[in-house]
C-alpha cells in the first residue's frame, strides 16, 4: 500500500502510470475490478450524463472500456472513484465499532410464553472521523451500520439428533417486522 501526494491511500501498484489528469482517456486500462461498481454509480449520478447516454440503466451493461471512455468525456477523476471504492471496501472489512448485546426475548403464541436468550451483533462506521485501529491513523470511512440477531435454540428433551447445548440460530426479521424505534433502541 502506498500514499499519493494528496494523502489518499492506494491499494494498487502506483509504480506504473495509470491515468492522465481528469478528463483524458486512460493510458492503462488496469482499472481495479473492485472499483467498477463505484465508477458505474458515479457515472449514473453525473449531471451531464443525459447528453451522452439515453438511459442510465445502459451503464450497467457497458464494458469497462466504454465506462472509462465515458468517464473521460465527463471529466471524472478516476483516482477519486478508486479512493471512494477503497473506503467502502475498508469499512466493510474493518468497521469502526463492533460488538454484541445479550438480552432475553419472549415469544407468545396462543397462551404459551417462551423466553430465550438473544444476541444482537452490530457493526457501525460513523460519518465522522475516528481512529481506525487497522490503519493506526485517523480515518473517515464509509458510513453504515449492520445488525444481526441470534436466538439461542434449546434442545427438546428426547429430540433427535441429541444435542446437550443450546445453539445460536440466526433470525432474519426484516426491517418491517419490528417497529423502527425498537431497532433504534438496540
Amino acid at each position: 500500500m502506498s500514499v499519493n501526494k494528496a494523502g489518499a491511500c492506494k491499494s494498487w501498484d502506483t509504480s506504473a502510470p495509470r491515468y492522465h489528469e481528469a478528463g483524458q482517456l486512460a493510458v492503462n486500462t488496469s482499472f481495479p475490478t473492485w472499483a467498477i461498481d463505484e465508477l458505474r454509480l458515479t457515472l449514473k449520478e453525473h449531471r451531464r450524463l443525459k447528453k451522452f447516454v439515453r438511459d442510465r440503466d445502459n451503464i450497467d451493461e457497458m464494458p469497462l472500456s466504454k465506462l472509462l471512455e465515458l468517464a473521460s468525456t465527463l471529466k471524472i477523476n478516476l483516482d477519486d472513484v478508486i479512493t471512494r471504492a477503497e473506503s467502502w471496501g475498508h469499512s466493510l472489512r474493518y468497521p469502526a465499532f463492533t460488538g454484541h448485546y445479550l438480552f432475553d426475548i419472549a415469544f407468545e403464541l396462543l397462551t404459551i410464553r417462551v423466553v430465550r436468550k438473544a444476541c444482537v451483533e452490530y457493526e457501525h462506521t460513523p460519518e465522522w472521523e475516528y481512529f481506525d485501529l487497522h490503519k493506526q491513523a485517523p480515518y473517515i470511512g464509509w458510513a453504515g451500520s449492520q445488525m444481526t440477531l441470534y436466538i439461542a435454540g434449546l434442545p427438546e428433551p428426547g429430540s433427535y439428533p441429541r444435542r446437550s447445548k443450546p445453539r445460536w440460530e440466526h433470525v432474519d426479521l426484516g426491517e418491517d417486522v419490528l417497529p423502527s424505534h425498537l431497532w433504534d433502541a438496540l
